[in-house]
């Protein structure tokens, strides 16, 4: 019998029961370090849709930490993918995206004595990157991140990715320039800096809450309600067209964009105490949506998550001033709304033309984020570290993964 009472400070108690296989777990303690407790009792938990979908040639890496409720580097927990169409490496699972096919794969948790802490069954779908024909009308609606990037506004010192997307949407509308297939016409209000063509509806600060108010740019003032007929022919002025694809990726200001008392002590209670008022907003638009156009394919974009590093929260909270938030309350609140969003969305059981995207998972929570190399303090004359710069809203290589995940789960529905 192992005496608790002995143990050090930094191990904690889980159930001696195992819900996975009791026959394995029967009469089994499992001791995690305290930086598990971090997430709670689901640490290690995989949260992900039941399908992946990735475009021929598109790289996708399932990163540990972005994939599950884990910190990056923790060796409390190991993973396990029981697969052959890609290879574990040391942060992710790197999908081989050479060859059209479909597997399912079976990502596993251990913690470090090897016990399971979850399995998830995947479906990886690798599909033609140049599927479609004719001309087809795509509308991203989202935030900033969707609108035009802010990651690099730390200054020339910060390093911002690689390359000249800037946004997701400009990434996505590149690579239907890139490829052959259907032709993509991006429609929206909103026009980004860098490419007069990359229209969307993407707004600083903006939620699932505000996309269903009257101050939305979906909102018929004559009628006083969500309109969105009305929206493609007075807003836009294309009368009698429609979207032949909708994505919509939001959901982090809803959680973490001041719904809060900056003196609050447990702002992770406070922060998912919204899940359920969050999930009917996207209710209450998706519902209309589908009703103006039930052809159109509205995807759901799961909500990327924010960098791994404290001090990027450090840094974006005293710039905006919100209150010194912890990235590991932060990160476990999102994984909570996404788990919700896969209970509510997933394989189309809310409806057929609604469709989940795992884009948001793509981005590298580890190095996907606008960093700096700094002295570690104004002491050191060697010495140098890392500094994040930006808890959100990742450089130009993250927004490149986000917008790989929703360029492939376009293709994938092309192809069908």
């Amino acid at each position: 019998m192992v005496n608790w009472d002995s143990l050090p400070d930094n191990f904690h108690q889980m159930s001696p029961v195992n819900t996975f296989n009791d026959n394995v777990f029967t009469n089994s303690f499992a001791e995690l370090p305290i930086t598990s407790r971090n997430f709670g009792t689901e640490y290690g938990k995989i949260l992900l849709p039941s399908n992946i979908y990735i475009a021929q040639s598109i790289e996708c890496n399932l990163w540990w930490s972005s994939i599950a409720n884990y910190i990056d580097g923790d060796k409390s927990v190991l993973f396990k993918v029981n697969g052959f169409i890609g290879k574990t490496m040391d942060r992710c699972y790197r999908v081989d995206t050479s060859v059209i096919a479909s597997e399912l794969i079976t990502i596993i948790s251990y913690d470090q004595h090897g016990f399971l802490i979850d399995s998830k069954d995947v479906t990886i779908h690798v599909v033609n990157k140049n599927a479609g024909t004719g001309t087809k009308n795509i509308l991203m609606i989202g935030d900033s991140r969707t609108w035009q990037s802010i990651s690099d506004i730390q200054g020339s010192d910060t390093y911002t990715g690689g390359g000249d997307n800037k946004t997701i949407t400009t990434r996505v509308k590149n690579l239907c320039g890139y490829t052959e297939g259907a032709h993509f016409d991006f429609i929206g209000t909103q026009i980004s800096q860098l490419d007069a063509n990359v229209k969307n509806e993407g707004y600083s600060g903006w939620s699932w809450q505000g996309i269903v108010s009257n101050s939305s740019i979906f909102w018929n003032p004559n009628t006083n309600a969500l309109d969105f007929k009305y929206y493609m022919n007075n807003v836009l002025g294309l009368t009698n067209q429609k979207p032949n694809y909708a994505t919509i990726m939001l959901g982090i200001n809803d959680l973490l964009l001041g719904y809060w008392d900056k003196k609050d002590k447990d702002i992770y209670t406070t922060i998912i105490k919204r899940i359920d008022d969050i999930l009917g907003y996207s209710r209450t638009l998706i519902n209309q949506f589908v009703s103006d156009f039930p052809d159109c394919k509205l995807l759901i974009v799961i909500e990327s998550t924010t960098c791994e590093h404290q001090s990027a929260f450090g840094e974006w909270n005293q710039m905006v001033g919100y209150p010194n938030t912890s990235g590991y309350d932060c990160e476990r609140a999102l994984k909570e709304f996404r788990k919700r969003i896969i209970e509510d969305y997933d394989n189309g059981k809310y409806n057929s033309n609604v469709i989940l995207s795992s884009a948001g998972v793509w981005a590298d929570r580890t190095y996907g984020f606008p960093y700096v190399k700094e002295k570690v303090s104004k002491q050191s004359s060697v010495a140098t570290e890392l500094l994040f710069k930006n808890s959100i809203h990742p450089h130009d290589d993250g927004y490149n993964q986000i917008g790989d995940g929703i360029f492939s789960t376009i293709k994938y529905l092309e192809s069908i």
